[in-house]
């Protein structure tokens, strides 16, 4: 969402930019590598590449920002032996408020992640799904032509969602009904302390009427709803302006 952003800190409107409202649609690549560590899966640390597409559509005025940007994801991760890992984030809605070069709001996001280890174990699925609020900020940084944005966000409090912490007796037949309807089991409150989700995004526009950008995303989550669940992401982007 840089483009419009960092069009309003070049001061690049007329006198009545206080009523333009400008909108930005940008898909975007990301090629992620992800580390996951489960207490279900005997607490082993499974890694590996991650393909990410993703689309946001950013509504801007001088005084404040409306996003909206889901985001789908597959890949690998192995350890003893190989594994698949899916995610899904239907929703992930923010609002702030503009103060100078800073961006400050809340972002609502609906997140679905499951991972299924066929060598180690069969037909099983393992699930994070967490339903979450926040604070966001947004940082832009403009020089010359080139505009950087910093974005930092931190979940709140949430509901959460996660296998029982019992023996897994039941194998899969991983069809679209089954994903969505244990993304919902065993829903639990959780905030501070007990889930926790800090994302970090980096990107740089090295010409702000340029129609692409680099990104650099850093994201960490921790759940200590038995059995507990961490996830560690490092993705570099390309983001396109459609």
């Amino acid at each position: 969402m840089s483009f419009y952003l960092c069009l309003y800190s070049f001061n690049l409107f007329a006198q009545d930019t206080l009523s333009t409202v400008i909108e930005n649609h940008v898909i975007s690549v990301k090629t992620q590598f992800i580390q996951i560590k489960d207490e279900f899966n005997y607490g082993l640390v499974f890694s590996g590449p991650n393909l990410v597409t993703g689309y946001s559509y950013t509504q801007t005025t001088s005084e404040d920002v409306l996003a909206y940007s889901p985001e789908i994801a597959f890949g690998g991760v192995f350890n003893k032996g190989a594994g698949f890992a899916w995610r899904f984030k239907p929703v992930d809605l923010y609002y702030g408020r503009n103060a100078g070069f800073f961006t400050i709001g809340l972002y609502l996001a609906a997140d679905y992640q499951w991972q299924q280890y066929s060598e180690l174990q069969g037909g099983r699925l393992y699930w994070f799904s967490a339903i979450e609020i926040g604070p966001r900020i947004l940082l832009r940084v403009p020089y010359e032509k080139a505009c950087f944005l910093i974005s930092v966000s931190n979940s709140l409090t949430g509901l959460t969602s996660r296998p029982k912490p019992s023996t897994e007796s039941y194998y899969y037949s991983f069809n679209l009904h089954e994903f969505i309807s244990v993304a919902h089991q065993n829903l639990r409150h959780n905030s501070l302390g007990s889930f926790n989700r800090t994302k970090i995004g980096l990107e740089l526009d090295y010409d702000t009427w340029s129609q692409f950008s680099l990104g650099y995303d850093f994201e960490y989550f921790f759940n200590d709803q038995l059995p507990s669940v961490s996830f560690l992401g490092h993705s570099i982007n390309l983001n396109w302006k459609i």
